[in-house]
């Protein structure tokens, strides 16, 4: 963001950082929304759509398991209790 220098005559119990503080606030609404639309979104963060396949869970952590299984099955160490 760049500053910009404001000069305003004010009278003299007017808070100066209090008086900044709303004058930053307003400025904010100003140039951030608050609500933006879907389409605006895209538009300021360059997302887009991508179609994604679906994912059987069930079946990865059946894969997962059974993987696991046969490695322990193969481990000499294992098998003979070592680790347990």
């Amino acid at each position: 963001m760049k500053a910009i220098s404001i000069k305003l005559e004010v009278p003299e119990w007017i808070d100066e950082e209090k008086f900044a503080v709303r004058l930053k606030r307003i400025a904010e609404k100003m140039v951030y929304p608050e609500k933006l639309s879907a389409e605006e979104v895209k538009g300021i963060f360059g997302t887009f759509e991508e179609e994604v396949e679906p994912v059987d869970v069930r079946k990865k952590e059946k894969e997962r398991i059974k993987w696991l299984y046969s490695i322990l099955q193969n481990e000499p160490a294992i098998r003979a209790g070592i680790f347990e």
